[in-house]
């Protein structure tokens, strides 16, 4: 197979699209001022609004550890609820957040803050708030109360973590070349474009209850080879259909949540009215809901959390690559015997989709993983031809799957 160099693929490009620019669909609530071309929601840092560059990693140490652990991370965890579901891209929503969590005089100097063209800026962002959440969690003061927490500060405390949430551009030049851009956008892509739920759930289903236990022989064999028991799914000890209703549930909740509060639910009352089982909900927590020093441990894996080390941390800019899968995994922090924060509403809905895949993954020994990859594969490509099969009869003499 040809390896292309970013010149050649560049080339491609501009030939297959020949006028220059990114193209990509508009989602209803997006801006619009009548051009061509996709909305970019661009994230001002502190430095830009203020012109400050010296000091401020000392700035933002500062502001963490007047910031109650608890407390920051459930007002985070609730930005973040809010900012599901391709609202990332509604001004009106960024509106309120600014009017929420700024003070008048800096909430003045970030509305002046223009991009320009398409473009709006967006102070709050899910990848800012999930790096905010690591930072509090490992370097934050436990002896900051709930109590003495100010919102109106946590928008500061947002632009100075602005500063380092990416790793700086591969490309200097203003004039990026296409390629350069799409690569650009590549970290977070999926983060801030979540898939739509109806059809990604629908496509994990239908892999798992039809085609997996199904006769085609391929898939046979490798389950097979694998030892997988194709009636009896189960995920984090749950059955499928359990893991399916216990995450589907929590993520309608979530979905309702405007304040912090409203992003905690208790195991033994939040699907109270429905009579569903508390002893499911406990299992997924048990495999999904790390306590706080859990989470450190799973986060820092022991290591100091002084300040150098934050500052460390924060220069190398390594917060997607290191963090954020950690953060996939586990979507919820658990509060005490009874209540669990959900963190991020959109990684509790990747659970029912690529986290299922993943589960049972990381549940095979190592060398068996590659099997499954294979299995996988071969799923994937009966559900498409199935999908095909739909539009493209084989009787009609247009669609031929499994050639040699």
């Amino acid at each position: 197979m040809k390896q292309y160099s970013p010149e050649e693929l560049n080339n491609i490009y501009l030939q297959i699209a020949p006028i220059p620019g990114i193209w990509a669909p508009l989602h209803l609530g997006a801006p619009s001022s009548g051009g061509i071309g996709p909305a970019i929601t661009v994230y001002p840092r502190f430095s830009d609004i203020f012109g400050q560059t010296r000091d401020l990693e000392e700035r933002y140490w500062e502001a963490l550890r007047l910031t109650p652990v608890l407390g920051g991370v459930g007002e985070l965890a609730a930005i973040n609820g809010i900012l599901s579901e391709h609202r990332t891209g509604e001004p009106d929503i960024h509106r309120q957040l600014n009017e929420k969590f700024f003070m008048p005089e800096m909430r003045a100097k970030v509305a002046q803050f223009n991009p320009g063209g398409l473009a709006f800026a967006t102070v709050f962002t899910k990848i800012g708030c999930l790096q905010i959440m690591r930072h509090l969690i490992l370097y934050g003061n436990t002896d900051v109360q709930s109590a003495d927490q100010k919102v109106d500060r946590l928008g500061e405390l947002v632009l100075l973590a602005n500063e380092s949430i990416l790793p700086e551009p591969t490309f200097k030049s203003a004039q990026a070349s296409d390629l350069e851009l799409l690569v650009s956008f590549v970290p977070i892509w999926d983060v801030c474009n979540p898939r739509e739920l109806a059809y990604s759930l629908s496509r994990m289903f239908t892999i798992l209850t039809e085609i997996l236990p199904g006769r085609d022989r391929e898939v046979q064999r490798l389950t097979s080879k694998l030892g997988i028991n194709t009636s009896a799914i189960t995920i984090d000890g749950l059955p499928l259909n359990d893991f399916i209703a216990a995450v589907f549930g929590l993520y309608s909740y979530g979905r309702t949540m405007v304040a912090p509060e409203q992003a905690v639910f208790d195991i033994h009352q939040v699907f109270s009215r429905v009579g569903f089982p508390a002893v499911v909900l406990e299992s997924l927590v048990r495999a999904r809901a790390p306590t706080i020093s859990e989470y450190r441990q799973h986060l820092g894996g022991g290591k100091p959390c002084e300040f150098r080390d934050f500052a460390e941390e924060v220069r190398r800019r390594a917060f997607v690559s290191e963090s954020l899968n950690i953060f996939r995994k586990f979507p919820f922090l658990r509060l005490d015997a009874d209540r669990v924060l959900i963190l991020d509403l959109q990684f509790l809905v990747e659970l029912l989709t690529s986290g299922v895949y993943w589960s049972i993954f990381d549940g095979l020994p190592a060398e068996r993983r590659e099997t499954f990859r294979e299995l996988w594969g071969r799923l994937f490509e009966l559900y498409a031809v199935k999908l095909l099969e739909d539009f493209y009869p084989r009787t009609s003499g247009m669609f031929f799957p499994d050639l040699t």
